[in-house]
Parts: structure tokens; sequence; C-alpha cells
């Protein structure tokens, strides 16, 4: 009898260990079906509202948002109206980009003057990270310049020497992207995919521009931290690009492009 109930015994350890597995395993299922569906409201409430607006603004203002670029060449300012202006704080007179970014105030006010309804709080939206909700800012921005091309350009119609910065063309690619920045590395993934039917960071509409640790304040930060980028065809620096296209646990934040040709 005593051997019998020890077998019992033994029995019933196994079937607890057997049920506790079968547990944890439904609880991680169920914590990713909720994290996916997570992601998947953020993607419709926050990336697909931005491209829906993007395109609404460019029907109606006939330019990209954003825009306009001024330059400056032999004493004269140029008004480029087909890309965005740059008006983000850069670290140096000379920097080997060849991108401009907007501060996300000046597009929402510059939709707001084309009729699009949208307000000062639009320009962040909340995606889903292991920290709690995470504070996701939109700009816009383009890739202008081929390898080798030098362009001067202002912050503003004025173009004064103090607001004068040189960009640099160090890739084949060009184009104008609406940029989400501090994007949880995670979430990246999952709309890179949903996007482009992979999430290698690289190729296709949504791309990694810049991996790091902690969240960037874009009023505050220089521009090469950021968005660490040399043309929309180098993703290998500031760890982007490999098989960690788009970061990892040890970077845990992204910025990310979606381009608009």
């Amino acid at each position: 009898m005593k051997s019998l109930k020890k077998a019992f015994t033994i029995l019933e350890l196994a079937l607890v260990i057997v049920i506790i597995v079968l547990l944890i395993a439904i609880m991680a299922k169920v914590n990713s079906l909720i994290k996916s569906t997570k992601i998947k409201v953020f993607y419709t409430r926050c990336i697909e509202k931005w491209i829906t607006k993007y395109n609404d603004f460019y029907s109606r203002a006939g330019a990209p948002l954003g825009f306009p670029l001024y330059t400056y060449k032999d004493g004269k300012v140029n008004v480029i109206s087909n890309v965005p202006g740059v008006d983000i704080p850069y670290s140096s007179k000379n920097l080997n980009f060849d991108f401009v970014l907007r501060k996300p105030s000046y597009i929402i006010s510059q939709m707001q003057a084309f009729g699009i309804s949208i307000n000062e709080t639009d320009s962040i939206c909340y995606a889903p990270s292991e920290k709690g909700e995470q504070a996701v800012i939109i700009s816009s921005g383009a890739d202008i310049l081929v390898p080798g091309e030098t362009i001067s350009v202002c912050l503003d119609s004025n173009c004064s020497s103090s607001n004068i910065y040189t960009l640099k063309g160090v890739s084949d690619e060009n184009g104008v992207f609406l940029v989400f920045i501090n994007l949880p590395y995670d979430v990246a993934i999952a709309i890179d995919r949903e996007i482009d039917g992979i999430s290698n960071g690289k190729k296709g509409t949504f791309v990694c521009l810049g991996a790091y640790k902690k969240p960037i304040d874009i009023n505050t930060a220089k521009v090469d931290e950021v968005i660490k980028i040399k043309g929309l065809g180098n993703y290998s620096s500031f760890n982007c690009g490999g098989s960690l296209s788009w970061g990892n646990e040890s970077n845990a934040y992204v910025t990310a492009a979606y381009i608009i040709k």
C-alpha cells in the first residue's frame, strides 16, 4: 500500500508540474496576443493615421509636409518647394549627413494652415512597451542629395550666417519620409512586418534610421543624437544594420522612417 501511495504521489506531482507548464504556456500565449493587439491598435491609430494625413496634406498643398527648403548659394537664397525644410538644432556647422528634418510643431501648424484637423498633441503617439506606454514623436524629413553632392541649407528664409549649414550626400537613395522617433524596437519590428512583409529594417517602405538606449527629446537633442543616418541607402550606422537592424534589448528604442517617394 505504501508503494502504491508513493506512486500516486509521484503521479500527482508530475500532473501538477504538467498543469503548471501548461498554464505558463497559456499565459505566455495570452500575453503575446495582448501585446500583438496593442501593437495593431498603435499601428492603426498612429502610423496609418499619419500616412493618411500626410497624403491629405500633399493633395491640398501640392507639396510634401514640411516644405519649403531654403538653400543658399552665391549670396542668394533659393526656395525649393518639393522637399521639407530643416529646423532641428545641429551639433556642428558641417555635417556628413544628407537629410533634413522638421520639428513636430512646424508640421502641425502647417497642416492646420491647410485646413487639416490636427492638434499639437497629435505629434506624439503612445506605443506599447515593456515599461508601459512609450511616447513616439512624429515629424517629417527628406534625403535630398546624391553621393559627393553638397548643399548649404538654412533654418529659415533669412539665411544669415548663424543658421546656414552644409549637408553632404553619401547615398544613392533619395526620398521624402515621415519620421517616428523613440519607437520600442519590438514595435518597430512588428510594424515593418505589417508594412513590408519582412522585418529587416533595411529594404522597403519602413526602415531603421537609428537605435539607442534611452528615449530622445527632439526639442533639445542635437540632430546627430536624433538620427544617425548617412542617407536612406546606408542603414548600418548607429546600430542599424546586419542581424540587429532594428536594435535589441540593449538598444531598446529606434528612429524609423516611412518613405514616401
